[in-house]
């Protein structure tokens, strides 16, 4: 049976729910629930309660994922070719570095491999922050801060970050290493233009 996606999003302030019905009629559901930063837990479980119980009735399977909000005079930056990305070494003392980013479906990710320091830290504290600079113009920038959820990447992603920088992430790999998704959740964001 072919799947038909159809969304229905339902708003209260800054916060969301995508509701994917995997094909239209059927009562089973599969929820993500995007989450904005500063969402309180009160809020989420009413919102939680609403939509299972007075809207869609059966539900599967629920996701957690993430949405960040970007005020629209700093979108531009999203597509920048690098963004600095910081996290916490073992010593308790962040340590920064370039990174390649990914920009998509509301969400940040960085594509990195085990054996890099920056994927071990985060293993240990996902604490992080990314920041990124207007090349163009400094007095504008972009910081995101917050937690690192960290995945296995089947490859998928990799290759995607892959095509928009016409390289294969793969190259840079050791043997033994394996790729990880990086998505940062964000706890706080500041859109900064010190033009006036």
């Amino acid at each position: 049976m072919a799947a038909q996606d159809c969304e229905l999003v339902t708003v209260t302030g800054n916060h969301r729910r995508l509701l994917q019905r995997s094909e239209p009629g059927c009562p089973h559901l599969s929820v993500r629930r995007i989450l904005h930063h500063g969402l309180s837990s009160a809020v989420l479980n009413s919102l939680e309660s609403f939509i299972k119980f007075e809207l869609l009735g059966s539900i599967n399977h629920v996701e957690e994922i993430l949405m960040i909000d970007i005020p629209d005079s700093h979108q531009d930056l999203l597509q920048s070719p690098v963004a600095t990305f910081a996290t916490i070494g073992p010593d308790g003392r962040p340590q920064l570095s370039e990174v390649w980013f990914l920009y998509e479906n509301g969400s940040i990710a960085i594509s990195l491999n085990t054996g890099r320091q920056k994927a071990k830290n985060l293993m240990a504290r996902p604490q992080c922050c990314l920041f990124i600079l207007d090349l163009a113009d400094p007095q504008r920038y972009l910081e995101v801060r917050g937690d690192a959820e960290v995945t296995p990447d089947d490859g998928s992603f990799a290759e995607r970050v892959g095509k928009k920088y016409e390289t294969n992430l793969r190259a840079y790999d050791h043997p033994g290493d394996e790729r990880v998704v990086v998505r940062i959740v964000p706890q706080r964001v500041n859109a900064v233009d010190m033009r006036g």
